[in-house]
């Protein structure tokens, strides 16, 4: 294998671009100065399991800013459940500022990782919890979240029914996960309104799923 390409902004903004997700210099700046400090704390922790920057940028930051593509200005706060090393719901906060954000990380070092990445990004509206979701209850928040956004291939069932209660206004779920696992929800989880599985055009076997509790 060849030496890794150096992290750069033109390197974010040239493989955000090929994704269809042009961003400005600003933002692929941050992303930058991102990438830089994941790759410094995944020397020591187990952060990502992707080394290569393209991937990184493909895998995490170009799907999360799809999916921020998705949400409306009324769509916040979100609660990203699980957020480890900030995705999607840190790189979603980079790409809609807009858009306030709510990061529940149960595992102590990960947190800590937020908690950093957050204050050298000088990012305001985002809030980092360490608390597992199942545990959580409505008096933890400065505000309820409106949106739960989940990214994994663990029980998304699962965290859709314990996320619920914790959700207002018009409770909305956006989930990263594959083409199976979206047709197995839409099937078999009652309560949902669910939209058509929104493809990602450079990775199919990913699909964003969004939709809504009516019950």
């Amino acid at each position: 294998m060849g030496a890794l390409l150096e992290i750069t902004p033109d390197l974010v903004q040239e493989v955000t671009g090929h994704c269809g997700l042009p961003i400005g210099r600003p933002i692929a700046d941050q992303v930058c100065a991102y990438m830089q400090l994941l790759q410094k704390w995944n020397a020591r922790m187990n952060l990502t399991a992707l080394i290569d920057p393209v991937e990184i940028l493909e895998n995490l930051f170009a799907e999360s800013f799809l999916g921020a593509q998705l949400l409306q200005r009324d769509d916040s706060p979100c609660l990203d459940v699980g957020s480890g090393a900030g995705f999607p719901g840190m790189a979603m906060k980079i790409y809609r500022p807009d858009l306030d954000m709510i990061l529940l990380e149960p595992r102590q070092k990960r947190a800590a990782f937020l908690a950093t990445l957050r204050r050298e990004l000088g990012l305001t509206g985002v809030e980092i919890l360490s608390c597992r979701l199942e545990a959580s209850q409505t008096t933890i928040f400065k505000q309820l979240p409106v949106v739960l956004i989940s990214r994994g291939l663990g029980n998304q069932e699962k965290i859709l029914r314990a996320g619920r209660p914790l959700l207002q206004g018009s409770r909305k779920v956006l989930l990263f996960t594959t083409p199976d696992l979206a047709a197995l929800l839409c099937l078999g989880l009652d309560g949902i309104q669910w939209n058509d599985p929104v493809p990602v055009p450079w990775n199919n076997s990913h699909v964003l799923l969004q939709g809504q509790w009516i019950s």
